[in-house]
């Protein structure tokens, strides 16, 4: 079984993949939890519950670069800037065979961080909650 490179992952930000690509992202978390509801009734010995609703939240990190994906980003957070929802598809791999892509039609931006160091590369992080939880393909 062949395992995945990391190498091939991206983030696009409209949704459109690979033309909207954010560019210079290093890495990416995508966390899916599933709630559970408690259905114990009286007289079960037992507990039982149930899968209720999904969310989805995502982290992206890597360098600070002027990419108008980016800059669309930093422009949303900003005190002029108009929230809206947006696009977003985190591709874990790209090769094919082993294509892994999960899409959120309604993301919304929750946090951005930018960071600088004189001997360093300015860097860029953001989190996302995916609205409406995401959806995977393998195409």
């Amino acid at each position: 079984m062949a395992v995945i490179k990391g190498k091939a992952g991206s983030v696009s930000l409209t949704g459109t993949y690979p033309a909207a690509k954010i560019a210079n992202i290093k890495s990416f978390t995508l966390n899916i939890d599933a709630a559970s509801g408690d259905t114990t009734a009286f007289g079960d010995n037992d507990s039982k519950s149930v899968q209720t609703i999904r969310t989805a939240t995502a982290q992206i990190s890597g360098d600070l670069s002027t990419d108008a994906q980016m800059n669309t980003i930093i422009t949303q957070m900003g005190n002029g800037g108009t929230l809206a929802d947006a696009a977003v598809v985190f591709i874990g791999s790209a090769t094919a065979g082993q294509k892994k892509k999960w899409t959120s039609a309604t993301a919304q931006l929750t946090n951005i961080s930018i960071g600088d160091e004189v001997a360093g590369v300015a860097s860029f992080s953001a989190s996302v909650n995916c609205s409406g939880g995401v959806a995977y393909s393998t195409s």
